[in-house]
């Protein structure tokens, strides 16, 4: 798998309901690997993402807290925006 790097709090795009959903380190004890391994909840399930630092599973766009962050918001959210204030 090649996609993007994945961090804490970035969110992916769910295979399940191609909502947006931010992931989460949900191991704060046990082995390095089971510390880095990250999650996201959609509707009623937990899903695997992928781990720190590792490729992502499905697209991935950087989150509040990413050190890449873009202070207006995500592109996608600024387009959702603009197209509401149009109606």
């Amino acid at each position: 798998m090649h996609g993007p790097r994945l961090h804490e709090h970035d969110e992916i795009h769910c295979p399940h309901c191609r909502g947006w959903h931010r992931v989460t380190l949900k191991y704060p004890e046990g082995t390095e690997y089971a510390r880095a391994m990250m999650f996201y909840t959609c509707r009623d399930g937990v899903y695997y993402a992928g781990q720190v630092n590792g490729p992502s599973r499905w697209p991935t766009r950087a989150g509040v807290n990413s050190c890449e962050k873009n202070l207006d918001g995500p592109e996608e959210t600024k387009v959702n925006v603009a197209v509401a204030k149009r109606s």
